[in-house]
């Protein structure tokens, strides 16, 4: 998972000859993180793999070698942050907490993954999708595979009465609802508040059926 908060650098010389399978995780994760801050800082077409190259102490060839070209470079050094967060939705949907408290956990999850760091790149996906559609066709997919869990376990949650289509595009409204959409790319910080995700839980679950004067934040005891 990636460290928000702290510049990605080299933790010392790059040792020479075989590593240990932690040693090449490491370095891996190295890679993907500074790929990640270098297409966040300089954009897809702008971003270059000879400085990523130099910040990780490794050859432009052992990128190639390793992961392939700028395309997949991006593609992996996106997928991370996207399978960290499904994890934390998958973790959110299997903890055996009311549907409210499971709704609630995904609106924090999505809350605090909008950032600036990571909402640079889904910028960048929009405003290189004219040149690069592809770049946004990924982040769609990537999305809708991140939400995934929250479908499947709205879909179980309502006994047959959602189906699995319906869930998923119920899953993607509440993850769009928790963000802002595009208020929070504009630059709006009502979507930080904690009085924007109860209004997002409460109109969630009000169409899902439940009712609103029923939900709680996680943690909290029932009433």
């Amino acid at each position: 998972m990636h460290d928000h908060g702290r510049e990605v650098a080299p933790s010392g010389p790059v040792r020479r000859g075989r590593v240990s399978p932690e040693e090449q995780a490491r370095r891996r994760e190295l890679l993907l993180d500074t790929a990640f801050d270098e297409f966040v800082t300089h954009g897809f077409m702008e971003a270059n793999l000879d400085r990523i190259a130099k910040r990780c102490r490794i050859s432009k060839m052992t990128i190639y070698r390793q992961i392939g070209d700028k395309e997949r470079l991006f593609s992996l050094a996106t997928e991370t942050v996207a399978n960290s967060l499904k994890r934390e939705v998958l973790e959110a949907t299997q903890s055996g907490g009311s549907l409210n408290e499971v709704v609630a956990s995904y609106v924090e999850i999505f809350k605090r993954s909008s950032n600036a760091r990571d909402y640079a790149i889904l910028r960048l996906a929009i405003a290189e999708s004219k040149r690069f559609p592809w770049l946004a066709l990924e982040m769609l997919r990537r999305i809708g595979g991140i939400s995934e869990p929250m479908a499947e376990y709205l879909h179980k949650e309502s006994q047959g009465r959602v189906s699995l289509d319906k869930a998923r595009r119920q899953a993607l409204v509440l993850q769009s609802m928790a963000v802002g959409g595009f208020l929070k790319l504009l630059g709006a910080t009502a979507p930080d508040t904690e009085e924007w995700s109860n209004d997002v839980c409460e109109l969630f679950l009000q169409g899902f059926g439940v009712d609103p004067t029923r939900w709680r934040q996680p943690g909290e005891g029932a009433g």
